[in-house]
């Protein structure tokens, strides 16, 4: 390849291997992993596998941790959209086998091949040296704009596979600008994602699919110049055969893929398919169009076009057939109601095409209607008056087919609205901190009365509504804020207000716990325990039982309002991991000592208590990863109120 030009490199034949200096890895190194997120026509320049003793791992309930494993180390080179070279060493120690000496250390001997390397490279990025070393060959950028080709052998267009089953694609590409192929990449979802394939000029890739269905692959292959081969146009939704009614609109919608996007025209037939002509201005995915009964029998189809070429969709039916007036279904029915309430007239009916609705109305006992402005849906609402009293509705519907009449209905509007009268006033409420309090009112009235709840915060001088609270029974989970407020209910309706007395809330602050305890996580239904140990360890969480592995007592700490956790089974206390303020820092149990890592704190919270940590600020004990699991680590975490950080005592 290009990038090992004028190298010894690049004379190796095939199985042969050539060893850069040794640690050129470095202790930090990547690998070039296929998880969606490669760039287009990445080049691997390289491959070295290698076991390691502290491979890098990732637990949702662990972290990442290091262990024994098998790394894939790939120098790559890919050309980004803008047309810059984009080199990845993915090594520390690249440098080290460019230069020997490094900040005055003398390392090994500087590496020839990956010096000159570099001077190929920077030629083909369009930078050259001012000065050349002794031994390199001066580069030239590369003149190479002329993308390989890729062709699938196997399997064939549109092979059917089963979930679950192994798939094994395999096919060729060709390079045709005076270069080499550097790579192939493989799509099996319409070109969403690519995948790296094993090989350049005879190529595999094997993926396992989730669903069952007609297999649609697509490949690319890239040269070493990073020019990569464009895909043509891919049918992947054909247009469907469309029956309407004359008038209405009928929607033909195609899509396909291919790189470059490719461009759409929508053709028509009007002799049975024979021949096609181009629909004006249709060069979107979906064509619609309102119909007539000329066009039925016509057939559409989209022909999709770019760089590489074009593709056709099958050509999609349509049919048109004749309208049919309106037949009503639902006729409205009379309405009585109290002046200043909402009255609903409703009705329906069928026609093709769809019929359009225009309520009327009669202020003379029917003999006449006229059309209600806006009035237009299925559905008429309105606030009555005296004034409508008596008056009649009726719906005309309407197509192109002809037109038909509901029946009328009559409004009747009473002129008997009467004030609120409170029925239920609500009661004084006494909780403890985190509990709900609910205060309860009712009122009748004609018409019903809306409800609005409102608080005092001074003794009852002066009240503001609480939003959103409209309805006669006021719930909210409490704290100690709220102690003393006061809450009444205005009730209205057109003919005037009603307002309740006031209620007072109490609220009472939670007595903390004492004595010996055992702590049941809210989320996992696991107790916190010590593991059976007598020893430094960390605390987990396990299924609860009575013993004493998973009793704590808490002991008044130096500090006020504090407390030791004493372990019942080891006599040790709760204790911070290396003393750490920070999230994720395990829970342990350690000696007793007087330190702000063993003070904790069980504060009331609504369904039981959050453990507060004193040595992280806004600390919390929680579960690790939130998990479910027995055997999970404790940890003090950023105090969120989640169930995670709640805990019963037992």
């Amino acid at each position: 390849m290009r990038f090992w030009r004028n190298t010894s490199i690049a004379t190796l034949g095939t199985g042969q291997v050539a060893t850069l200096p040794q640690s050129t890895l470095g202790y930090e190194s990547d690998e070039d992993v296929d998880n969606g997120f490669r760039p287009a026509g990445l080049i691997r320049l390289s491959t070295t596998t290698a076991s390691v003793s502290q491979y890098l791992y990732f637990s949702p309930t662990s972290g990442y941790y290091f262990g024994n494993g098998t790394e894939t180390h790939h120098v790559t080179l890919y050309r980004a959209p803008s047309g810059a070279f984009v080199f990845g060493a993915g090594t520390i120690h690249w440098s080290w086998g460019v230069e020997s000496d490094h900040v005055g250390y003398s390392g090994s001997p500087a590496d020839p091949n990956m010096r000159q390397a570099m001077v190929n490279l920077f030629a083909d990025m369009g930078v050259q040296p001012a000065t050349l070393q002794n031994g390199l060959a001066l580069a030239t950028a590369s003149t190479d704009t002329t993308p390989p080709i890729s062709t699938i052998t196997s399997p064939a267009p549109g092979t059917m596979v089963s979930a679950g089953s192994q798939v094994t694609v395999t096919g060729t590409s060709q390079d045709f600008g005076g270069g080499v192929v550097g790579g192939v990449e493989v799509s099996v979802d319409d070109g969403a994602t690519w995948h790296p394939a094993v090989g350049r000029e005879n190529w595999s890739y094997v993926f396992t699919p989730a669903t069952s269905g007609r297999l649609t692959v697509q490949s690319r292959a890239v040269d070493d110049s990073g020019n990569l081969e464009v895909a043509y146009p891919t049918i992947t939704t054909q247009p469907a055969n469309q029956t309407v009614t004359a008038g209405q609109t009928a929607s033909f919608t195609a899509a396909a893929t291919g790189s470059p996007t490719p461009t759409v025209q929508w053709q028509v037939s009007t002799d049975g398919g024979a021949t096609f002509s181009n629909v004006s201005g249709a060069t979107s995915t979906t064509l619609s169009f309102t119909t007539a009964l000329s066009q039925s029998g016509n057939q559409y189809r989209a022909v999709f076009t770019n760089t590489v070429g074009t593709a056709t969709t099958t050509a999609a039916t349509l049919t048109v057939n004749s309208p049919t007036p309106p037949v009503i279904t639902t006729q409205p029915a009379n309405q009585t109601v109290n002046a200043g309430q909402t009255a609903t007239f409703t009705t329906a009916a069928t026609g093709s095409p769809t019929p359009t609705v225009q309520w009327q109305v009669s202020t003379d006992g029917g003999a006449t209607f006229g059309n209600i402005s806006g009035a237009i849906s299925t559905t008429l609402s309105f606030t009555t008056t005296l004034s409508q009293n008596g008056n009649q509705y009726h719906a005309v519907f309407t197509n192109s087919a002809g037109m038909a009449n509901t029946t009328a209905a009559t409004l009747t509007v009473n002129n008997s609205p009467t004030l609120p009268t409170i029925t239920n006033q609500p009661a004084n409420q006494m909780v403890i901190a985190g509990q709900t309090a609910t205060f309860t009112a009712a009122a009748t009235g004609s018409p019903t009365p809306t409800v609005q709840w409102q608080m005092s915060t001074n003794g009852g001088g002066t009240f503001s509504n609480v939003s959103g609270a409209t309805s006669t029974t006021l719930s909210f989970t409490t704290a100690l804020p709220q102690n003393g407020n006061q809450y009444r209910a205005v009730f209205a309706n057109t003919a005037g207000t009603a307002t309740s007395t006031a209620a007072t809330l109490t609220v009472n602050a939670a007595p903390p716990p004492s004595g010996t305890v055992t702590l049941q996580n809210t989320n996992s239904n696991l107790c916190i325990d010590t593991g059976g140990s007598t020893s430094f360890t960390a605390l987990i969480q396990s299924a609860c039982s009575t013993s004493n592995t998973q009793k704590f007592t808490l002991t008044a700490a130096p500090v006020s309002g504090w407390s030791y956790m004493v372990s019942a089974a080891s006599n040790l206390c709760w204790d911070v991991a290396g003393g750490s303020g920070s999230a994720g820092a395990f829970i342990q149990q350690y000696s007793c000592v007087a330190v702000w890592p063993e003070y904790y704190q069980l504060k009331a919270v609504s369904g039981g208590y959050e453990i507060l940590s004193g040595n992280m600020s806004n600390g919390c004990v929680d579960v690790v990863g939130a998990s479910t699991a027995s055997g999970a680590h404790i940890e003090q975490n950023t105090c969120t109120g989640s169930a995670n950080q709640i805990f019963n005592i037992r």
